[in-house]
């Protein structure tokens, strides 16, 4: 090839000739296609324009005109356009992957892209517009018309005809290949300054489906419009308000067309379905109760995350939602029960088409993760990577790439250093997760399936870092079961503005039909589909899963998208999910070496690949995997890579179904194969080696496994393990040694006792009660001392004080008795602190007189301001032996005020004037008995503020005392919302008896608000919670308010039943308060009173209440007591009476009102 100017030889390559320089041919900046024209024909970007301001010949890539300044991009629009502000139509198909992965052919896709762009360009060539085809979206300006509303409806007219084309090329996809294009147009205000990356919408637009389940015309096309192309053309389209969302840092609202109001519905019948027009038969028309509108809801301040309830099908949409508030990290949990696992049937293509800004990673956590060190964290490497575990595995080179951390590299090789103390380590693996995530270069979402599954370890990361603000461009969607709450996991969630926790409740069958018309509707009448719809009780996932179990079976075939009866034969469907699943599994073993390959599959992990699968040398396996994935068991991306849908569910039940010898020998097939070489010990190597009946080598790579997370730090990860090892235990002891199987399990749990004390105590407290036991045989009173004050710590960290007394009582048997003064010879300190520590027991045990006796005379002859510089213990700082001196004295004047005790005000202000510094946290105790003596606080407590808290109880006491005011005031929306801050608080203490206190006073808030729904569920889960700790003052508190909003309800003998069954409790405990008293004696009178059934007890019980009351200046309750004795008085007096009874009421009314008045006029 010659140069057309010199005539010099050119390669065919060349864009400009190497001799006299003419250009030859243009590439296009943006697609880098060849062409000889200044619009490229592939992508329609223009490639060379001519300055609108100097005449310049510039290329398109220049950001300038080198010869007048002017903005190139400009020039091009204010060369082409009318006018300078116009209308712009985007049009992004969001699902060319399914089209290629239908076809199978990239060639296809391409040809099928070329021939949409060519069908768009020719057409917009009617109206000389020039179309672009950029990232697959194509963008058209209308920017020849005259005016700003001709360009609107001209961008509208034409998205109205690419909508009415792509249902037409729709409905013959689905035909041939039953899948359809996802189209979203967007129609928005531009001008001709306007950058090309600026035409893009900026926002995600969610194609939309209705949830009322009417599916209109385009159930995968939709059309939206900014606010300024609505307000020019509202008038002439018919449009529905979406909802206001930030595009490029403003807040813009957006409306949708309505094009099934436009289109009409002949032009595609089969689109045309309204769910108002199914009819179902009653047993399986389903419907579930809707839950009543929470109209009484408390608006807590301290909670800032979002809490939603949705159907299955809507679950998306919530999604989509919460990406519109532009969250930098969100963490949105998934709550569902397993019949309505909804996020199991949200496809990753379309939460990447949602968070279409950031890099989408999902996988599942699987239940073996909890003996993987940091097991979740390893998943999320992987999975960001690219690789699965068993891939890492069989190629040890992949882990250098992994990470660049040295930590993590050890990590993967289970290969950890013991120079370094466990403790260390911990942190700094903490501290290499958070680099991890912070070294992220993308802005990333990890979809985690089956969340409830997370290893304790990972989660403590999680928590470390939701606490540090770690995260940074990383968020999470996560499902997990409906009894997992990630919040009360991690507290601070709640208090987070990026968490969002998405609750899924059953949908209706009719809705599910609607969901699938398209599919089913050929065996919608059948006997079949009834008997999936009554099994099916709103599950989407159970009726895809019966679905397909009928297609297993060739009882129903899918041909062209659409399902159809293939035999009509009788079979069971079972009702039981897992029940159905099993099924599913056990019918691949109709089809040879499918039930063993799928099973190997589900037992080496969720994602493998082909030439991993292939060492197994099972026949005809490229089929098997082939026939897995039509019957939806797995999916195969890119032809390589096989990953296993429901992986979790499947496995569980796989290992249910397989019987031993089976599982045997499949578990013996992939250690032969694959495992047996591996060096580095792993989880499933070793689970493997259990069920293959290998007990020795289990044992071996358990106890590996459980040595590795104890060097590591993951000391959750080192309790299971270790369980693990000791069921295998007796396998390996030689019977010619000494040692018995238990006196290894002794010695086991004394190490898991000193390992996870400071971490876990409560989850040591079986191993510790063990070894507790058996020390007690031994008669080794040093070492039980020991166990058992870990014993007592792992109790009140869990609430659980029963046994802590039963514990302490074994320390305190078993050192010597010793005087209480610090100056006396036979002082014994241990002897102090371990009654110091009885003080919290007895408090929180209700045994408050026992508290208040053996506090006085513990700190009778204690100077409190210089204790910790004469008796500090050893191992404690002056402000840790502080703190545990506030701890004792605190519950000590706490009892007093719960006993009304008559010197509570003197004695609480003797021991703050006695301490190390004025705590604020004693005159809250003394504004709180004020307040029930009736007296005005406010002014205190505004002083008390302007002083400042300076303690741990005050940030506790003082949100209680500011709720108690709304109480008195009637505020019961603050009155919950302040003990919802102060139970936060306890909680976070571990301060148990108070952070139930104050759920109960939530729940008492809920009640006066009207919700008796929410009360009663908080009432009864607060008393089962403190009978089971033994906690009797939250118990007797929880009695009464049951009893009374029992009888609110109408339940009038369920409420006298509670209330004689509580007094009868209460005459045998001599350190209940006579505040109870008074609440059970006034609310007996209440309920005898309105039910007429003794009026002589009513008055009985009532004089009791008042005097009780008066007795101990609970003049708070007075009034309310006082209206009703009098009520009941002037009832008695009203029959008849002889002049001597009457005369006595008389009088004993004139006592009540003199009483009252005292009490509202005190002298």
């Amino acid at each position: 090839m010659n140069c057309p100017k010199c005539n010099t030889v050119i390669g065919e390559k060349d864009l400009v000739c190497p001799n006299c320089k003419k250009v030859l041919r243009l590439q296009c900046p943006a697609c880098g296609a060849i062409t000889k024209n200044t619009v490229c024909e592939k992508c329609g970007s223009v490639i060379i324009n001519k300055c609108y301001k100097c005449g310049k010949l510039n290329s398109a890539a220049l950001e300038k005109c080198p010869k007048c300044g002017l903005n190139v991009n400009a020039s091009i629009g204010l060369r082409e356009s009318v006018i300078e502000e116009f209308a712009v139509l985007t049009i992004e198909i969001t699902n060319f992957d399914d089209i290629k992965n239908a076809f199978k052919s990239d060639k296809i896709v391409e040809q099928f892209k070329k021939n949409l762009y060519t069908l768009i360009r020719k057409t917009a060539a009617q109206k000389k517009l020039r179309v672009q085809f950029l990232q697959d979206t194509f963008i058209i300006r209308f920017c020849k018309d005259y005016t700003f509303l001709e360009s609107c409806k001209s961008a509208l007219d034409f998205s109205i005809y690419v909508a009415q084309t792509v249902t037409e090329i729709n409905k013959k996809l689905f035909d041939a290949k039953g899948v359809e294009l996802k189209v979203q147009m967007a129609v928005q205000k531009r001008d001709v300054y306007s950058k090309p990356s600026e035409y893009k919408a900026g926002l995600n637009i969610n194609v939309v489906y209705s949830s009322s389940g009417r599916s209109h015309l385009f159930n995968n096309t939709e059309v939206v419009v900014d606010s300024y192309i609505y307000q020019e053309t509202k008038l002439e389209y018919p449009f529905q308000s979406l909802s206001a969302v930030y595009v490029k840092n403003q807040m813009v609202m957006f409306f949708e067309l309505m094009l099934h109001q436009i289109i009409k519905p002949e032009q595609n019948k089969d689109d045309d379905f309204d769910i108002n027009n199914v009819k179902l038969p009653k047993n399986v028309d389903y419907e579930p109760e809707e839950e009543e509108e929470e109209k009484h809801l408390i608006n807590f301040s301290s909670l800032n995350c979002t809490f939603v309830k949705t159907r299955g099908e809507n679950l998306l949409s919530e999604i989509q939602k919460i990406k519109s508030k532009d969250v930098t990290n969100p963490i949105i949990s998934v709550r569902s029960s397993l019949r309505n696992s909804s996020l199991s049937l949200v496809d990753t293509e379309n939460i990447k088409t949602v968070f279409e800004d950031y890099n989408v990673v999902r996988f599942s956590c699987p239940a073996q993760n909890k003996y993987s060190p940091y097991g979740l964290f390893k998943q999320m490497i992987l999975s960001y990577r690219g690789y699965g575990e068993l891939n890492v595995l069989l190629n040890s080179d992949l882990i250098e790439v992994l990470s660049q951390d040295s930590n993590i590299i050890d990590l993967f090789k289970m290969d950890i250093s013991a120079k370094v103390h466990p403790e260390d380590l911990r942190y700094t693996y903490f501290e290499s997760f958070t680099n991890f995530i912070s070294a992220l270069p993308d802005k990333t979402i990890f979809v985690i399936d089956d969340f409830d599954n997370v290893d304790e370890g990972s989660l403590e990361i999680i928590k470390y870092l939701c606490e540090n603000r770690g995260f940074r461009n990383v968020g999470f969607i996560v499902s997990c079961n409906e009894q997992y709450s990630l919040h009360r996991k991690i507290y601070k969630l709640m208090t987070s503005p990026n968490y969002f926790e998405i609750e899924i409740r059953p949908s209706s069958n009719k809705n599910i039909v609607a969901e699938n018309i398209k599919k089913i509707k050929d065996i919608q009448e059948s006997f079949f589909f009834e008997k999936v719809l009554e099994n099916t009780k709103g599950s989407r996932f159970y009726c895809r899963q019966a679905l397909d179990y009928l297609a297993d079976d060739n009882v129903l075939e899918e041909k062209k998208g659409k399902y159809q009866i293939a035999q009509d034969r009788m079979i069971v469907i079972p009702k039981d999910l897992n029940e159905l699943l099993q099924k599913r599994l056990l019918h691949l073993q109709t089809k040879e070496n499918a039930f063993e390959l799928f099973g190997a599959m589900l037992l080496a992990g969720e994602r493998l690949l082909f030439k991993d699968i292939h060492m197994l040398e099972i026949k005809d396996d490229a089929k098997i995997i082939k026939y897995l994935e039509e019957s939806d068991f797995v999916k195969i991306i890119d032809g390589k890579e096989i990953v296993i849908k429901n992986y979790n569910l499947f496995r569980e039940n796989f290992i249910t179904v397989c019987d031993k010898e089976k599982l045997q020998t499949v578990s013996q097939m992939l250690l032969e194969k694959i495992y047996i070489n591996e060096p580095v010990i792993n989880n499933v190597k070793a689970q493997l080696l259990e069920f293959a009946k290998l007990k020795k080598e289990a044992f071996a790579q358990w106890h590996s496994l459980a040595m590795v997370a104890s060097q590591i730090g993951d000391f959750c990860a080192y309790l299971n393990c270790t369980n693990k090892f000791l069921s295998l235990v007796d396998n390996v002891i030689d019977v010619q040694t000494d040692q018995t199987v238990e006196q290894v399990k002794m010695d086991v749990y004394a190490e898991l006792a000193s390992m996870l004390y400071k971490y876990y105590p409560d989850k040591i407290l079986k191993f510790l009660q063990m070894l507790l036991t058996n020390l007690e045989h031994q008669k080794d009173d040093a070492r039980i001392k020991e166990v058992a004050n870990k014993l007592v710590q792992s109790c009140l960290i869990s609430g659980n004080y029963n046994n802590a007394l039963e514990y302490i009582g074994k320390i305190i048997s078993r050192t010597q008795r010793s005087s209480f003064n610090p100056s006396d010879k036979n002082f014994n300190l241990n002897y102090f602190l371990v009654n110091m520590v009885t003080l919290e027991i007895y408090f929180n045990l209700g045994r408050l007189n026992e508290c208040i006796e053996l506090g006085d005379e513990l700190f009778k002859h204690v100077n409190l301001k210089t204790v910790t510089t004469h008796i500090l213990p050893e191992g404690f700082s002056e402000k840790q032996f502080e703190d545990a001196i506030l701890d004792a004295v605190f519950f000590i004047c706490a009892s007093r005020v719960i006993q009304l005790k008559p010197d509570t005000i003197e004695v609480v202000q003797e021991f703050e004037s006695r301490m190390h510094k004025p705590y604020s946290c004693f005159r809250l105790l003394v504004l709180i008995k004020e307040f029930f003596e009736g007296k005005d606080i406010l002014p205190a407590m505004q002083t008390l503020v302007q002083q400042g808290l300076n303690d741990k109880y005050s940030d506790i006491l003082f949100p209680v005392v500011q709720g108690l005011v709304s109480w008195r005031f009637g505020d019961w929306s603050n009155f919950g919302n302040y003990l919802h801050n102060a139970k936060l608080k306890a909680a976070a203490l571990h301060l148990h008896q108070v952070e139930y206190f104050c759920d109960l006073m939530i729940g008492y808030a809920y009640q006066n608000l009207g919700d008796t729904k929410k009360t009663r569920q908080i009432f009864y889960n607060v008393l089962d919670l403190s009978e089971q700790k033994g906690i009797k003052n939250i118990t007797y508190l929880s009695w009464i308010l049951i009893a009374k909003l029992e009888f609110d309800s109408g339940n009038a003998q369920m409420a006298v039943n509670i209330v004689n069954n509580s007094i009868l409790n209460m005459e045998n405990d001599n350190n209940v308060s006579e505040f109870f008293a008074v609440m059970f004696k006034s609310l007996s009178a209440e309920i005898m009173l309105k039910t007429n059934s003794n009026i002589e007890q009513a008055l009985f019980c009532a004089e009791q209440a008042f005097d009780t009351a008066l007795k101990y200046k609970l003049n708070i309750y007075l009034p309310q007591i006082a209206d009703m004795l009098l009520f009941i008085y002037n009832t008695v007096m009203s029959g008849q009476q002889s002049q001597e009874v009457v005369q006595s009421l008389n009088q004993k009314i004139e006592y009540v009102k003199n009483s009252m008045a005292q009490f509202i006029q005190p002298k």
